[in-house]
Formats: C-alpha cells, sequence, structure tokens
C-alpha cells in the first residue's frame, strides 16, 4: 500500500507538470511596440501588426515579445483586473466555503502582469501590489479547495466557478487524501 501512495504522488506531480505546461500555452493578449511581421511556430502562428496593435499569443510567446520590447501591456488595465477580481473572490465573497467564478486565463494572464512588473527599470508598489493581490486570490481558492476535498464530492456550482488546473488539483488531492486514509487505516 505504502507504493500506492507514493505513486499517487508521481502521478499528482506529473499531472502539475502537465498543467503548467498547459498554463504557457494558453492565450494572453499583449501590445506590440513595434511593428511585427507575423510568423509560424511549431504549436502556433502569430498574427503580425503595426506598432499599437493588440495580439493574442501563447504565454511564453507573450514573455519573449516583452523580454524583447516588442511588446508590452496595458499596465493600468491589468492591475484594474486583478484588482476586479480580487475584490470579487476576497472582499466581496461571503465567508466560508464560496469561490467566484475565476476567469480561465486568470492564471496565466497573472503571472504574465507579474513577469512584465519584475521587467520593468523601476521597481515600485505596483510590483508588490500585484504579487499581493494575486497571493491573496491564489491562497483563499487553494483554502477553500482544501476545504472541499474534506467534503468529499464537489458541489456542480463550484465545479463551475473553478478552471481547470483547480479541478485536477482538487482530484488529486481527493485521490491523495483516499490513498493515505487507506494506509493508515490499515496499520
Amino acid at each position: 500500500m505504502l507504493w500506492t501512495t507514493i505513486e499517487m504522488g508521481l502521478i499528482v506531480r506529473r499531472a502539475l507538470q502537465g498543467l503548467k505546461l498547459l498554463e504557457e500555452l494558453k492565450n494572453v493578449e499583449v501590445i506590440l511596440e513595434k511593428p511585427l511581421e507575423g510568423f509560424k511556430l511549431a504549436t502556433t502562428e502569430v498574427r503580425g501588426g503595426k506598432k499599437g496593435t493588440k495580439v493574442v499569443v501563447p504565454l511564453w510567446v507573450a514573455r519573449e515579445l516583452l523580454r524583447s520590447k516588442v511588446a508590452t501591456l496595458n499596465l493600468e488595465a491589468e492591475l484594474s483586473w486583478l484588482g476586479r477580481i480580487h475584490w470579487r473572490e476576497k472582499v466581496q465573497a461571503p465567508q466560508g466555503i464560496f469561490l467566484s467564478k475565476l476567469p480561465e486565463d486568470f492564471y496565466s494572464k497573472s503571472k504574465l502582469i507579474l513577469h512584465f512588473l519584475r521587467a520593468l527599470p523601476v521597481i515600485d508598489y505596483r510590483v508588490s501590489q500585484a504579487r499581493s493581490l494575486r497571493e491573496e486570490v491564489v491562497e483563499r481558492r487553494l483554502h477553500v479547495i482544501s476545504d472541499l476535498v474534506h467534503l468529499g464530492d464537489l458541489p456542480v456550482e463550484m465545479k463551475e466557478r473553478m478552471v481547470e488546473s483547480e479541478l485536477t488539483l482538487f482530484e488529486s488531492l481527493k485521490e491523495l487524501m483516499r490513498a493515505w486514509i487507506e494506509e493508515v487505516a490499515e496499520r
């Protein structure tokens, strides 16, 4: 039975690695700072455009475009978006086991915002503000998901409010807990 628990841990780790890869492939929006010719890659096609054009690209491509200063973000709009999600999730939400509907791109888009802020030449309060907003949303959701694991079955309304990676986390934690309880009960 111990091997089952160890194997379960490996399965969970592999599932999380798969989710990380899927997150890197999720589309985000950037604004071109320079004209860009469209190009094809093995996994995606990037539409080009002139300066000021909004393009939707996978997260990993967006990071490279930001790093090379070919693209930028509308920082104020992105921070406002993050603030609205934080308000809905942390401030406005009732106490207890409750999750608001999270945008499917929350994790990839918020990662991109933090990546962009860290790359700015001047570090200001917005970096810590964005990090804090994101961390509070993630911590609250993690707390609620772990509480839901203890309840067993996931209510349909909660399932509809969770993104794919959170559902995978829920199922992995549930399986890991089940395997652990079986191991402990057997002894």
